[in-house]
């Protein structure tokens, strides 16, 4: 198709997520009259010139584009190009080297891929390297002579239990001998602990279409078990944490299980009862049901605690379940563990790096919630309210998580009226430098401190800048345990508990897996049990369609009113920030969260 009529802007509008604004075309295309299009309508000279200037007047930065870019690369350009091409899934014809990978499609979880996709070929990447330097031609020139550094760690097995924690293994032995042989056992991380006291056990649900054989199946999910140690990993309680213990192997309990009602209540019921179970009992936890209504219609429930995933697990869960049944249950390649990834972490504690949070935290202490209005007698209840709205325009060179902490920032800042806040956010460790960390099955993330002091004599962009800017330089030194820099970097009580925590959340991994045999497998859906104490957690998914924010608490923390008023003034914020990004902070005027 040809275009008919080229309307020049001075700045592309765009969603929050990066992505071109098409709506905002329409909208605007509808004002127009038949005389004023027709003004637009190029002559055969202009249209013939019309590739080269859409480039020069600074379209460059979306995928749409009338003819191929074509240029000179230098060979750490030409590489890059190709990496960012493969991260986004996008044709390398439309990427140039002047392009700011989050203005084509770019986000953290890109970031996260382009860095596995980069160490595979041998850079010395990381995340932070992508978000301090955006255009491709400067990152290429960043990375010139920088290759993955082969650094030695100690994985010896055992050697980070303490005198105490190995006199507990001599009074457990037994227990854990029944269970299976014990290959190793360590300290859990900092973010285990938490999400161990947090969350108990939960269930995934995967959807099958088309026939499938159920041996098969099991022996699959046999295999990938086997495949990744954090699957046979228990838990023991230890004080005020837990220990894990890895076995070499464990009987993989599944079943197959026929029905005739809905399979939505069916899997829910099943997936009710098998998170009643304490996860660390010091019992293999990882257990399969494939529920069948037809010959055709499956779910495959897999049972895991969070303290065995993250975010990025799911599709690494997918493609290797997926593998293992088409090559008949052999055993995917032997992965990087999670435990190495732990023993990884334990060797790169610096005096650098407490010196950053010493720096960052000084004079700082944890944000509290106001709490809730006081009922004597009443129970504590659940609380989970949700808020969404449609995406609004992008702000230049600030990603959705860095507006929505700005805007959460400013939100926390009215509730709690302190100008000086500080909240946690989980963010991804995978590419602390661990060859193989992307294809990790295990929780490779922190819970790590974001602080802000609002200054409301700058702009909201300003504020957006600063928590952009706070993020980069958090995620180098951001493997280090929350109670680690407690001990060492603040003078917060040792007993000190998170308060409000962010999660910032993509699109799930919806892509169809094909199984040999002309079935699909695919993500479903999820389900947990929670023990929030006073903890808020605030999670954010940026959908192709909006902005979705859940405030998830309990009754003791707020009512279900205030989490439902803080989840809309979230997104309330989030537009005006990107409606007025020049407005000084102190002019506006934001609504109460009462």
């Amino acid at each position: 198709m040809v275009p008919a009529v080229y309307i020049p802007l001075k700045h592309a509008p765009a969603m929050v997520s990066g992505k071109l604004d098409r709506g905002f075309f329409r909208k605007i295309l509808q004002t127009f009259s038949n005389s004023q299009l027709q003004s637009f309508t190029p002559t055969s000279q202009e249209e013939e010139q019309s590739s080269q200037s859409w480039v020069e007047d600074g379209y460059r930065g979306f995928r749409e584009r009338p003819q191929p870019i074509i240029e000179d690369f230098t060979t750490m350009e030409r590489q890059i190009h190709q990496l960012w091409a493969q991260a986004l899934n996008i044709e390398p014809s439309t990427i140039g080297k002047k392009d700011n990978l989050f203005r084509i499609g770019g986000d953290s979880i890109v970031a996260m891929r382009l860095v596995g996709l980069a160490r595979a070929q041998g850079l010395g990447i990381k995340v932070s390297d992508i978000f301090e330097h955006r255009q491709l031609d400067i990152l290429a020139e960043v990375l010139v002579g920088k290759q993955v550094a082969h650094e030695t760690y100690n994985t010896k097995p055992f050697s980070l239990l303490d005198q105490g924690q190995k006199s507990l293994i001599s009074e457990t032995y037994d227990v854990l001998v029944k269970n299976g042989k014990t290959v190793d056992i360590l300290p859990v991380t900092g973010a285990q602990a938490i999400l161990l006291k947090m969350f108990g056990l939960g269930c995934f649900s995967f959807s099958i279409k088309g026939r499938i054989c159920p041996d098969r199946m099991r022996s699959a999910c046999e295999s990938v078990v086997q495949s990744h140690s954090s699957l046979r990993t228990v838990y023991l309680s230890y004080k005020e944490s837990f220990l894990q213990a890895i076995f070499q192997s464990i009987d993989v309990p599944f079943e197959h299980i026929r029905t005739s009602v809905s399979l939505k209540s069916t899997c829910q019921s099943l997936c009710d009862s098998y998170v009643l179970e304490n996860a660390a009992s010091g019992k293999p936890i990882v257990k399969f049901v494939m529920v069948s209504q037809s010959d055709d219609e499956h779910v495959l429930i897999m049972r895991l605690t969070h303290a065995q995933y993250d975010g990025a697990s799911y599709s690494i869960i997918l493609d290797d379940l997926a593998t293992a049944y088409n090559d008949g249950g052999v055993s995917p390649p032997a992965r990087t563990s999670f435990s190495e990834f732990a023993y990884y972490c334990a060797g790169h504690r610096t005096n650098s790096t407490f010196d950053f949070w010493k720096t960052n935290l000084h004079g700082s202490a944890m944000t509290m919630p106001p709490g809730a209005p006081n009922h004597p007698g009443q129970s504590v209840a659940d609380v989970h309210e949700i808020a969404f709205r449609e995406l609004p325009p992008a702000l230049e060179n600030i990603t959705t998580p860095a507006l929505v902490n700005a805007a959460f920032a400013l939100v926390l800042a009215d509730l709690v009226q302190s100008d000086d806040v500080t909240f946690a956010m989980f963010m991804s460790t995978r590419d602390i430098g661990l060859p193989g960390a992307q294809e990790i099955i295990g929780p490779c993330i922190n819970l790590n401190l974001l602080r802000v002091k609002l200054d409301r004599s700058r702009s909201v962009l300003d504020l957006c800048h600063t928590l952009r800017d706070q993020y980069t330089q958090v995620s180098k030194h951001g493997h280090l345990d929350l109670p680690e820099i407690i001990a060492k970097s603040t003078d917060w009580p040792s007993d000190s508990k998170l308060r409000f925590i962010v999660n910032h959340l993509g699109d799930d991994d919806s892509t169809p897996r094909p199984l040999e045999g002309g079935a699909t497998l695919s993500n479903a859906d999820g389900t947990h049990r929670r023990f929030l104490d006073s903890q808020a957690f605030i999670r954010c998914l940026a959908k192709s369609d909006g902005l979705q924010v859940h405030v998830v608490t309990t009754s003791v923390t707020m009512s279900s009113k205030q989490a439902g008023l803080i989840a809309r003034r979230i997104l309330d914020t989030v537009k005006m920030f990107t409606e007025y990004p020049d407005t000084i902070l102190a002019s506006l005027c934001t609504p109460k969260a009462e």
